[in-house]
């Protein structure tokens, strides 16, 4: 926006609950604020990896953020191993 954001656009963005308050000690208590792992694979990870981590989160009440080079299946993964035995 190239004078900011302004109430109008916020709602519409947001829809009528949202709440714009330049003094953050009166912004009302966000429910949602959990606390966040951020975790990093480099080489690419599993679907069965992914869900593991997924489950862990869920079962600790924490956000996820997986970052991957790429994400790879059984095929690929055995595939890896072979590159390096021919």
């Amino acid at each position: 926006m190239p004078k900011g954001w302004d109430e109008a656009h916020l709602k519409r963005l947001f829809g009528e609950k949202c709440v714009h308050c330049t003094n953050p000690d009166a912004r009302p208590p966000d429910n949602r604020i959990r606390r966040a792992i951020l975790v990093c694979f480099v080489g690419g990870v599993t679907h069965a990896e992914i869900a593991y981590l997924r489950r862990f989160a869920q079962d600790f009440d924490f956000r996820l953020i997986v970052l991957t080079t790429h994400i790879i299946n059984r095929e690929q993964f055995l595939q890896s191993f072979t590159n390096f035995l021919y």
